[in-house]
């Protein structure tokens, strides 16, 4: 028997209001605002969820609209935690850029200023290979005591985060599933392969990363390179 009106004006309402506070959480996250809203993302979290199961079993939803609902819902349930730097980017910092339209992030050293938005980078793999990049396409690394610090709370199983694929230079989303262990360093990172400064890891799963057996492989990747993702892959 299909269902009544009343059933139908219900599920909309609820529909329309739960759909209102998950965009507003997911847009809170992308404004930064991550910390502030975290325990509200995952109350709306149960209630869609709640809601799907409605769905389904009163007026039999279209799978498209649950497989929106889903992928919203998902965005908020993974997380996306950003390390707020309390410093602009300096010559010689170590920082993720983006070198190619396709998304290609490679770990590079900032070496000039080119006014107030460009900035010319190195490529750590290659010291002759060089990019003049806009400030909106470079992230900073974790550095000073505070970040790393920042890093480790947040950095947490499961959500994503923007890492360096093991004996290469590129960055990838990956999803953590072991946190690293507290940091307790005073000093700051100055080289990046000075293993001696700090030498905790994060473990993460990249996409796409299958091995012979079809499966993710847990990777361990040092939490000096480890950041949260660019705008775009949030």
């Amino acid at each position: 028997m299909p269902p009544s009106r009343r059933t139908n004006a219900k599920s909309e309402e609820e529909n329309q209001r739960l759909w209102q506070g998950v965009s507003a959480i997911a847009e809170a996250l992308r404004q930064n605002h991550f910390d502030q809203c975290i325990a509200s993302a995952k109350s709306v979290q149960n209630d869609v969820k709640q809601l799907i199961a409605f769905y389904t079993a009163a007026i039999k939803a279209d799978t498209i609209v649950i497989e929106q609902i889903d992928k919203l819902l998902l965005s908020v349930s993974e997380g996306t935690p950003i390390i707020r730097f309390d410093r602009a980017v300096s010559l010689n910092d170590q920082v993720v850029a983006k070198v190619a339209s396709h998304d290609l992030w490679v770990l590079a050293r900032v070496f000039n200023f080119q006014g107030d938005n460009i900035v010319d980078v190195q490529d750590i793999d290659d010291e002759h290979r060089h990019y003049s990049v806009h400030k909106s396409d470079l992230i900073l690394l974790p550095h000073t005591p505070s970040e790393f610090q920042q890093a480790t709370s947040l950095f947490q199983p499961p959500s994503f985060v923007f890492a360096m694929y093991p004996d290469t230079t590129s960055f990838y989303k990956a999803q953590v599933v072991s946190a690293a262990s507290q940091f307790s360093h005073s000093d700051e990172i100055q080289d990046y392969d000075d293993n001696s400064m700090f030498d905790s890891s994060i473990f993460v799963r990249f996409a796409d990363d299958e091995n012979d057996n079809g499966l993710l492989p847990r990777r361990s990747i040092p939490l000096r390179f480890v950041t949260h993702l660019p705008s775009s892959m949030r």
